[in-house]
């Protein structure tokens, strides 16, 4: 188990996001507009994956029941937040704002991806690289940090 303290002074709007996402009503979102493919099997599967959204779009927000750690990246970063089924076709947050004076500078460093080409997800920084934490902090914004199960991140 692992528990994460929020800044939700430093980093208000991601925060809330990601507040929205393990709360049961989860975080409302459109579906993304229908895709169009060149091959019929691929288009039945898209056809598939858009009327699936819509028929829960309006009742049930994205939540992070049944997402996964989907990268582990040794020393460098775990990505987690990885949602399935029925959300795989909702429009991604769009993640702003943020202290920039928070820096990826301990282990256990809880992050987003600025903008809205991340996804739902967010890494957990495991320490001890100077390269990949410079990389993090340039591309992410700090919204909190592991208050307990350091153990199951190491």
């Amino acid at each position: 188990r692992i528990v994460i303290g929020l800044f939700g002074k430093e980093a208000p709007q991601p925060v809330s996001i990601l507040t929205k996402l393990v709360s049961p009503e989860g975080l409302s979102t459109k579906c993304k507009p229908l895709e169009s493919r060149t091959l019929q099997r691929e288009q039945l599967e898209a056809n598939k994956v858009y009327n699936s959204c819509i028929e829960i779009q309006d009742s049930r927000g994205v939540t992070y029941d049944l997402s996964s750690v989907w990268r582990i990246d040794k020393g460098k970063r775990i990505d987690v937040g990885a949602v399935s089924g029925k959300f795989v076709a909702r429009v991604n947050p769009n993640f702003e704002g943020g202290n920039s004076a928070l820096k990826h500078d301990a282990p256990g460093v809880v992050s987003v991806r600025r903008g809205d080409d991340g996804g739902f997800g967010f890494a957990i920084y495991p320490g001890g690289d100077a390269k990949a934490a410079a990389e993090l902090n340039e591309d992410n914004i700090v919204v909190g940090k592991i208050i307990e199960g350091m153990d199951v991140v190491e």
